[in-house]
């Protein structure tokens, strides 16, 4: 029996000196940590209850009555996940700008334009075009665990260009879900503290930030909208509890640019 034991404490501490240098190469690695990122996404399914029954809802209630419309910018649209909610409103919408910086993502987006009947409306693009900022066209932005993956530093200045690009006066409409921090004291909050540093490697930089006061602080302040938000819990992966907790926004666009 103890050398059962011993054996089996051999393997599990072989699997983690395994499990420290893939987690050591992908911090050090840049490019293979975006591959990694981008093969996980990439993997799944878009048809699933949580963009049905969430994300799709969501957009939708966010653009209004008359529907998906116009103008749309989807910031960081990865895999293409939200291009799945577009598909019945291809006839409405005129521009359908995909803002994502990773190359990684371009052969699913493009067949996913196909797949969903957007040719001819979508196009790919590394981040907002000049022409949406100079002329504020937006009718609706999307952006779906966005926040939480962008650096600090460069958050308050994509929530300007966010705000800019809209319609002003309330014409233009802003959409957001996020991951966010569970309750203080929780044993979710607990595992979140635990698990930040590997969720940060393997999610290319996605941190547990407390969304909803960034939503009515931030947000509404450099993306000039007025806010209404809500927390809640889904299972997006099975016994993943870290990542239950989320909160979503409809964003409304004030009078006048965002400054």
């Amino acid at each position: 029996m103890a050398t059962l034991f011993g054996w089996i404490g051999r393997l599990l501490g072989f699997a983690v000196l395994i499990a420290a240098l893939a987690l050591g190469y992908l911090q050090q690695s840049c490019s293979c940590r975006r591959s990694t990122f981008s093969a996980m996404l990439r993997g799944r399914k878009d048809d699933t209850p949580w963009t049905r029954d969430v994300v799709c809802p969501h957009i939708r209630a966010a653009a209004g009555p008359d529907g998906i419309r116009g103008t749309v910018v989807d910031v960081g649209t990865g895999a293409g996940v939200t291009l799945f909610c577009y598909q019945n409103y291809s006839a409405a919408i005129d521009r359908l700008v995909l803002v994502e910086p990773l190359a990684e993502f371009g052969d699913d987006l493009r067949r996913k334009i196909k797949q969903y009947g957007l040719e001819g409306k979508a196009e790919i693009v590394p981040r907002i075009p000049t022409w949406v900022l100079e002329e504020g066209k937006a009718d609706l932005v999307v952006s779906v665990h966005l926040l939480c993956s962008v650096d600090e530093d460069v958050l308050p200045q994509l929530l300007t260009e966010i705000g800019i690009a809209l319609r002003p006066n309330g014409a233009g409409k802003y959409a957001a879900i996020d991951h966010t921090t569970a309750p203080e004291g929780t044993w979710v909050r607990f595992g979140q503290r635990i698990i930040a540093p590997i969720w940060f490697i393997i999610g290319n930089g996605c941190k547990f930030l407390d969304i909803p006061p960034l939503y009515s602080g931030l947000v509404a302040e450099r993306a000039r909208v007025a806010v209404d938000q809500e927390a809640f819990s889904y299972p997006l992966l099975p016994w993943v509890y870290f990542i239950y907790p989320h909160a979503k926004m409809v964003g409304t666009s004030l009078a006048g640019a965002a400054v």
